[in-house]
Order: structure tokens, then sequence, then C-alpha cells
């Protein structure tokens, strides 16, 4: 839609027009004045005809500014007089408390309409907090976004038989290895429903189809004795099974079933599936646990039915926290939503129940307690973000440990849940550190942020030498993600001008990788665990810049120009060799005589 004003042609939009301004109604006559009138319309009329553009030469000066009147006849909010500070316009607050904005020249139009817009934001929006400069820190999605990068191999080697067979050992893993972390369907229900399955309904089965895509690449690294190792090989697995899952979710999409719930969940948690894929699965999964009554629970119960119905929501919870997080979804699509952290403290988190084992009963308590620390954290980052002190961070630290003092009471063998606690522990109180520091390299640090790098640095070193442990005595639970995280922050800090955070951070970097040598990944040629090796060794190869000469920047480091470190006046330098306590200070020989050995050297 088009308006004409003082003889020019200009573009204005409807909708911006209409959600901003309310109403506009524009009349040209025949001069050269012309009215934006504020009023109770309810569309957009144009009067007149459409002049011809005057001719202009590319490199004649631009026409004097023609003075352009518009009155405003509704009464406007006082806050239209800010926008006085310009000299494009001026607004003028007339007796009958309405307003006239004169606009110098029909250019400044446009700038009008679009001050008037932010305007418009600031009044109806509530005012933020000026945004702080962070040090940057990526976003991992999932463990499972660290091989987004799957392309569509052909399958060399693999028939449809042995695609049954990883099937089958990824529900038999997928059961061993994952229920102690998230017993969303316990082994007393996923045992029998195994069971009932053909050999040559593997491959039909959604679920079964899902947990292979979500689960082979672990039972492929940790489990099978494979002669060939490739990473490419793995990637053509996992890009065939996803096709077949997702086939086979089209065809039941539409029949609410807890299977075909979980399905969807687990497909969402593979790297194989594009993101906005990833949206519609997540979409449908919503609205079937709508149908099957899937909700948290709002009180103690001992039924057990309800306990797995809260965790699976909370498993979805855990899914769409990802996706707004990232962007994928403009909003939460559960209820309450996953960014409302007062409704979500009042639920009742992932609890034991006696369909459980004790390795499943241990990772339910202890994915509760988790799921606690999550929400704290988020609360206490939008507390950091408007109050940065030192309170505030000592409350941060208060807030960690009364956590841990809350820890369940697991059994001393249940040695996974402990490290996966502390590990759990490190991480977030990691991040909420990181808030904290400035982005490197800072030329200074105050204390407050050098104690935030201090404390960061030694959370994720903690986490990394947790990981060696459950390692140890569990080499399947590489978990890559956790490590890469933890490896970025170090090298980000490695980079800050504070000799003693260096050292510490390359002190972490030594220890993540010895941890990265010891993974069965490198042996099929993991490329993201390669490119962490490559990372953590091109920090520590890095060497220290030695130090300038000049006294300007030694002044305020407490270093003397007889420092015999300092370059090339070293070599004049030489301390006196005597036990005497005052003889240890640096002393100034006699010039000369290196002058005339140099001299005589040379001819």
């Amino acid at each position: 839609m088009r308006g004409v004003c003082g003889g020019v042609t200009g573009c204005i939009e409807r909708g911006m027009i209409l959600n901003k301004l309310k109403s506009l109604h524009l009349s040209h006559d025949t001069c050269t004045m012309a009215e934006i009138i504020l009023g109770p319309h309810n569309g957009l009329t144009i009067k007149g005809t459409r002049p011809r553009r005057p001719k202009t030469r590319k490199r004649d000066k631009k026409p004097e500014p023609t003075t352009q009147s518009y009155a405003l006849a509704k009464p406007v909010s006082h806050h239209i007089l800010e926008l006085n500070q310009s000299n494009q316009w001026s607004v003028e607050q007339l007796p009958d408390q309405n307003y006239r904005i004169t606009i110098h020249s029909v250019q400044d139009v446009t700038d009008f309409l679009k001050a008037l817009h932010v305007k418009t934001n600031e009044i109806l929006l509530p005012p933020q907090q000026p945004s702080r400069a962070l040090a940057p820190l990526p976003y991992i999605r999932y463990h499972s976004e660290l091989y987004a990068k799957t392309m569509a191999r052909p399958m060399t080697g693999y028939s449809m038989a042995a695609l049954t067979t990883i099937v089958s050992e990824s529900v038999f893993y997928f059961m061993e290895c994952m229920n102690g972390y998230y017993a969303v369907r316990p082994k007393t229900i996923l045992i029998p429903w195994y069971v009932s399955l053909d050999e040559d309904d593997l491959c039909e089965h959604p679920l079964a189809l899902a947990i292979g895509a979500y689960w082979c690449r672990h039972i492929m690294i940790h489990h099978q004795n494979n002669t060939i190792k490739d990473s490419r090989v793995l990637d053509a697995v996992q890009h065939q099974l996803s096709i077949m899952a997702r086939e086979k979710l089209g065809e039941c999409f539409d029949v609410p079933h807890i299977d075909h719930l979980f399905a969807l969940c687990l497909c969402n948690m593979t790297a194989t599936f594009s993101i906005e894929q990833k949206v519609l699965f997540h979409t449908i999964a919503v609205r079937m646990a709508m149908d099957l009554g899937v909700e948290p629970r709002h009180n103690q119960d001992n039924d057990d039915q309800v306990e797995l119905k809260n965790r699976l929501w909370w498993y979805l919870f855990q899914i769409d926290h990802f996706l707004h997080e990232s962007g994928a979804i403009s909003s939460s699509m559960l209820t309450p939503s996953s960014d409302d952290h007062d409704a979500l403290s009042k639920l009742v988190k992932p609890a034991p129940c006696s369909l459980d084992d004790a390795a499943e009963a241990a990772g339910a308590s202890q994915w509760g307690h988790v799921l606690d620390l999550w929400i704290a954290r988020h609360r206490l980052i939008r507390e950091i973000h408007s109050y940065n002190s030192e309170a505030m961070m000592d409350k941060v630290n208060a807030v960690i440990q009364e956590w841990s003092a809350r820890a369940p009471a697991l059994p001393a063998a249940m040695l996974e849940a402990h490290m996966t606690i502390s590990m759990e522990k490190c991480t977030n109180h990691g991040l909420l550190l990181h808030r904290f520091c400035p982005p490197p390299p800072a030329q200074s640090l105050n204390s407050l942020q050098r104690r935030a790098i201090l404390h960061m640095v030694e959370c994720f070193t903690n986490m990394i030498c947790f990981r060696r442990i459950v390692l140890k005595f569990k080499p399947c639970q590489t978990f890559p993600g956790d490590l890469k995280r933890s490896i970025d922050v170090l090298s980000m800090c490695a980079k800050y001008k504070d000799p003693w955070i260096i050292d510490r951070s390359k002190f972490g970097l030594m220890q993540a990788r010895d941890v990265l040598e010891n993974m069965a990944e490198l042996d099929w040629h993991d490329p993201i665990c390669i490119v962490m090796i490559q990372d953590v060794d091109a920090v520590l190869s890095q060497q220290e810049q030695p130090r300038s000469i000049k006294i300007e920047n030694n002044l305020y480091s407490g270093v003397m120009m007889f420092d015999r470190d300092l370059q090339p006046r070293a070599r004049y330098y030489r301390p006196a060799r005597t036990g005497e306590p005052l003889d240890g200070l640096t002393v100034m020989e006699n010039v000369a005589q290196f002058s005339s050995s140099s001299s005589s050297s040379s001819s």
C-alpha cells in the first residue's frame, strides 16, 4: 500500500502503522502541506493522486527540505514528547491536549516512524536491564548434537540382518547403561516388551528403531568387537536406523501410545534429524502426552503408573527446555512452561517406585535431585543479571552447598550415582560462575572477576577428574559432550592475562587430555574427540610472551630494570656469588670490558 506525501511517493507498511499508530488517515491537498491524523480509525485512507517523481541528476545537490506539518488529533501519552530530541522533526503540545509533529523533510518520515515504533515498544514492554558482556560459552543442545554432520552413506558391509542385531543389542544395553540415569521405563516393563517382539519385528516397531537410532553408536563403540572401526560406519548405521524410525512413526503418529511418545522423545535426542524435524516431533509428542494424560505430579502419590507418567513428563520437559533455550521454539509448549521456575519448583520430581531395581531407584533419586539444581540455576541467572556483586557470588556458593547437603541418601555401592551428582554440581556451579566472567582477554580483572574465574576453572577441572573416575569402573560412560564443554571453558580461561589462571587452566586441560587418550572413541577415529585433542594441544603448546623491557610496561608489575630475565640487557648483569644476604642483589658490572672483548673478537 502506498501513501503520497509532499509530492514524493513513499512506501508505508500497513501492518507497522496499524499496530503501532493504531490508525492513520492521510489527506493530500493541492498545497505542499499534509496532515497525519491519529484517531479511532480502522484502516488507512489515501486521498490524492500519485504525482511524478521530479527528475534529478546524480551529482546534483539534494533539494532544499520543505517543511511538512502533521497534526495528531488523538491524545497520546506524554512519552511522545521524548521524540523531540532530533533535528529531523519537532513535537509541540497543543492547548487541546493534542500534539503537533513537524517533520522537516519528507525523507525523514521513515525515520520518524521507526523512532515512534521504538518508543512504543519502550512504553508497552517492561524495562530491561542493560546486558553485560559475558565470556563466550558454546551451547550444546544434546550430547548427540556433537555428531550433527551425519551424512547419508551407503550401508557397505551391513545387511538388514546386521541391522536387526544392532537394534537388539541397542535395546539390551539401553536398559543396562541408560536406565541408571533416566529410568523413564523400568526394566520390569521394557524386558517383557522386548521379549514379546520377534526378531523380525524389531525393525518394524517404532520404539525399538528409536532406541537403535539413539544408542547404536554407543553399543558399536563400546560393546561390539568390530574389525572395521571408522566413524563413517557409525554415521551410516545411525542414519539408516533414523530413516526407518521416522517412517514407522509416520504410520502411527496419530495413534496415542506411551511407546510412540517415548520413541518421539528419543528421536529428538539424536543428531540425524534436522532441528525443524525435531520441533515437529516435539509438537506431536506434547499433543500425544495430553491425550494420554501424561502430566507432572503435584503431590506425593504411591501409584506407580502416576510416577511413570511423571517421569515421562519430566523427560519431555528436558527436550522442551533444550529446544526453547536453543531458539528452536519461541515459547515452551508444556504446562507449566519450562521457563516458569516458580511453578516447576512446586512439582514433584522423579522418585523411586516399586517397579525399579536398585540401580534404577538410585538413578531416579539423583535425576530428581539434578532437576532441582537446574531450576535453581536458572533462577540464580536472573538474579545475577540484576545484581552482580560479591554478595551475589556468596549467595550462588551458598545455594550450591545447600543443594549438596540435600543430596539423597544413596548406598555407598552406587558409586556411579554419587559421581553423577558430583559432576552435575561442578557443571552447574561453573555455568553460574561463568556469569561473572568478562570476555577474554581482559586487560585487568577485579577481585570479583578473578575469584569467579579461578573457582570456575576449579569446577570444570573437578568435573573432568570425576569423569576419569567413572571411566575406571564404567568405560562406556564417556559422554563427550560434558568433556567438550569443559575443554572449551578451560581453553577460554587460558586466554586471560593472569599467570595463575593460565596455569590452573592448563592443568585442567592436561587432565582432559589424559581422559581423551583413554576413550574408545579414538579407536573409531571419532572427529569430535580428535578435534578436542588438537584444541588441547594447541593451548598447551602456547608459549608465554617475553616480558617487555619498556619501563612503562613494568612500572605496575614490580619489575626492575636490573631484572636478569630482561633482554637484551640481561647479558650485562651478573649476580654476586657470595654467601652474604645483601650480595644477592643484582649489580651492574663494568660495561667497558664487554665492549672491548666484543670489538677484539669482531676484529
